[in-house]
């Protein structure tokens, strides 16, 4: 490997481990400063939309789920 190209990748590394020690404190103040109340109440109306979009079928799958193990089971 070149001279220059070792230069470039240990720099590369460098940035990485740099970059990666401030993203990991933005995380944990973005952590810390955030609402659970309000967080859970926005995907409770993300879910909400989903049903809606997707409503859930009358029946639990447990038939088609005993058929596909009793295939299994026969192999």
């Amino acid at each position: 490997m070149a001279k220059n190209q070792r230069k470039a990748i240990k720099s590369w590394i460098t940035r990485w481990e740099e970059n990666g020690t401030i993203l990991e404190r933005i995380r944990i103040e973005e952590h810390h400063s955030s609402n659970l109340s309000e967080t859970l109440l926005s995907l409770s109306d993300v879910n909400d939309a989903a049903l809606l979009a997707h409503p859930p079928k009358p029946y639990s799958g447990i038939i088609e789920m005993q058929r596909i193990f009793a295939k299994l089971r026969n192999k």
